[in-house]
């Protein structure tokens, strides 16, 4: 069998998460199979050496030197050129399948099998969410065109899936859910050591005590709400002499300026900004408590990652995060900003319960193995 792989998501330095996504699904189903050929596509007009992992004989790469604005113009305008035709012309024959693991400016001819991978439809259920450029990127997606063309389309939870039943009327036998898996560096039997924790607390200034959120800075994520139930929490007086920091960690993103206006006249917040993948494991280990009061996930990442460190978690009781997070960490509702507060108290002072919902988060994020993601991916391509 032959398969033709979008890679795009590859060329920055920096992954995003669908970067991660990538590297992580392809790492382990290269690991597993030896067998059936891929191609792996990847263009840019600057940097034409394609990123190159993978050195293993069933492994191809096909980089085309055309600069990502003409390419995603040329595909949304005239459905042209059709990737898995322009690959073909540099090997021996067409491929059977082209997978894109994200919703990308794709033409894919008729004769080649489609398999997508639809993360979420945050951008058609929270707009408001989204600056308006986003808005138009998203609009010449064309994400519902795609979706029809698929011939199956995966995603990362039964969430996601009735989202995708609902609002584009995608057959329901034709999507997938493929869970993903998580990073061995958060799996691992041995937590970071304590050297490596007091790097990393030096590194980012961190407090002794504190509360963790870590996640883009974009308004889906409800770090207002976040922050209103902290100042809440400050002004508990059965709350006791703890009273932790809150650490809100992530890249910047998009309509958050009134989110860095509130923090920055919070007592007791502290922005870290962007963490680094590799100190991330020792961030988590050294927070107190995970709060990730998100209005909308098509998966949650950081939730199984902070679990897999040991850290109790407060998260939504919405969208895929009590899907994903199962009876492991302890469910509020993202609009109520007393019950959120309510929660990081009971959390902070019931060792009972801290003590369950840790020990419960490490089982669960162990569900979560990207080898298992892999070979669920070969079961379905056949």
């Amino acid at each position: 069998m032959r398969l033709s792989i979008d890679t795009r998501s590859l060329l920055p330095r920096a992954r995003t998460g669908v970067g991660e996504y990538t590297f992580e699904l392809l790492s382990a189903l290269f690991s597993r199979d030896q067998k059936n050929d891929y191609f792996l596509f990847s263009n840019s007009y600057g940097q034409h050496a394609q990123p190159q992992p993978w050195r293993q004989a069933n492994v191809h790469y096909r980089a085309k030197r055309w600069p990502n604005r003409l390419l995603n113009a040329s595909t949304a305008l005239w459905r042209r050129p059709q990737l898995d035709r322009w690959i073909a012309a540099d090997t021996a024959s067409e491929p059977d399948w082209f997978f894109a693991p994200a919703l990308n400016f794709t033409a894919i001819s008729p004769r080649t099998k489609y398999i997508l991978t639809v993360h979420d439809l945050a951008f058609a259920l929270f707009p408001d969410c989204f600056s308006r450029k986003m808005r138009l990127w998203h609009r010449f997606l064309a994400p519902r065109r795609q979706c029809a063309r698929a011939d199956i389309i995966l995603t990362p939870s039964l969430n996601t899936k009735r989202d995708l039943v609902e609002k584009y009327g995608v057959g329901e036998d034709k999507v997938r859910v493929l869970y993903p898996g998580l990073g061995t560096e958060f799996l691992r039997a041995v937590p970071p050591s304590a050297g490596t924790a007091a790097l990393v607390r030096k590194k980012y200034r961190l407090p002794e005590s504190f509360i963790l959120f870590l996640g883009t800075i974009e308004p889906r994520k409800n770090l207002l709400g976040l922050i209103e139930a902290y100042k809440l929490l400050q002004t508990d007086s059965g709350f006791g002499a703890r009273n932790p920091a809150l650490v809100i960690a992530g890249a910047p993103g998009w309509k958050s300026r009134e989110v860095y206006r509130l923090l920055s006249q919070t007592p007791g917040v502290l922005y870290v900004g962007y963490v680094s993948p590799a100190d991330k494991p020792a961030l988590y280990s050294l927070a107190e408590l995970f709060v990730y009061p998100s209005l909308y996930e098509g998966f949650g990442f950081p939730v199984l990652e902070a679990m897999a460190a040991g850290v109790p978690v407060i998260t939504s009781h919405r969208s895929s995060l009590s899907e994903v997070s199962a009876d492991a960490a302890y469910l509020i509702n993202p609009y109520d900003i007393a019950d959120i507060a309510r929660a990081m108290k009971l959390m902070l002072t019931d060792n009972t319960a801290r003590d369950w919902h840790r020990r419960r988060g490490r089982a669960q994020a162990e569900k979560f193995t990207w080898d298992r993601a892999a070979r669920q991916f070969m079961e379905i391509i056949g």
